[in-house]
């Protein structure tokens, strides 16, 4: 029986030395702290630049301890691993997943993402705002047009031409980038009044007459020509056109659309 007892006594003391030894191996990751810095915003096409640092006074070894970072838009960033250095930090450099699937995850204004960093129980987040490429419509300037007295007459009301712009999210012109415009709406007229011209009053390029695709030239824009059909009135009246304008960001795939609007005063 007394060495029965022995025996017991040493297999319990060599349980306890082997839990001991399981925790003197390293600390509890939250028995530390974790800070996170990110740069605070990003192009699409571009990326953003991400740090983690764990501090620990009761560790002896920072390095190679791994911290997840991942956000809250996982179809545009992937999740990253990274390694911690001899400082206990953690470099990631994200850009976004190209393509980004499902398409309809993609930005198509400027969208903050929030960032996590993660060690064992040790969690902590900032936020980054990313920017995809954009767009700006310039409408045709309003203006009166007369008909010169003949009622029931067409009159072609030729404004001042419009472009449109695109750039990146930084802000750098982008070349070469299809560009569709069409007539979303018009009152007191008819979309297939208007037609759009590459070099009025050289001819049109439109087909059907009120839709437009032409790509953006060196500086990002695609100018044009508007012109407008309209019936002379009896009394004045005003033709208020809201035009569409959509391209496909190149690095998300999503379909990016202004609108803007002009009204035309047409008098008899």
């Amino acid at each position: 029986m007394r060495s029965g007892s022995r025996l017991s006594w040493l297999l319990t003391a060599a349980l306890l030395f082997t839990i001991s030894g399981c925790g003197s191996s390293g600390e509890s990751n939250n028995s530390g702290s974790l800070t996170i810095t990110v740069d605070p915003q990003m192009s699409l096409r571009g990326s953003v630049t991400a740090q983690a640092t764990y501090t620990n006074a009761l560790r002896n070894g920072l390095q190679g301890l791994e911290i997840t970072f991942s956000t809250n838009k996982p179809a545009i960033f992937g999740t990253r691993v990274v390694k911690t250095d001899t400082s206990g930090t953690a470099t990631c450099v994200l850009t976004a997943n190209s393509p980004i699937s499902p398409v309809s995850e993609a930005p198509t204004a400027p969208t903050v993402v929030t960032l996590t960093a993660k060690v064992g129980d040790l969690v902590q987040t900032k936020t980054f705002l990313v920017s995809p490429a954009a767009m700006t419509l310039t409408a045709p300037a309003t203006g009166s047009f007369t008909g010169g007295g003949v009622v029931g007459g067409i009159v072609r009301i030729v404004p001042s031409g419009m472009f449109a712009k695109v750039v990146d999210g930084d802000g750098t012109p982008l070349h070469n980038v299809p560009v569709t415009i069409s007539v979303d709406s018009i009152v007191n007229g008819s979309a297939g009044d208007v037609l759009f011209w590459n070099d009025f009053p050289g001819g049109t390029l439109s087909a059907p007459p009120n839709i437009f695709t032409k790509n953006t030239d060196a500086n990002g824009q695609v100018p044009m020509q508007v012109t407008i059909d309209v019936v002379v009135p009896s009394v004045s009246h005003v033709v208020s056109v809201t035009w569409k304008a959509s391209f496909t960001d190149p690095d998300s795939g999503a379909t990016i659309t202004q609108f803007a609007s002009s009204g035309f005063t047409v008098t008899p």
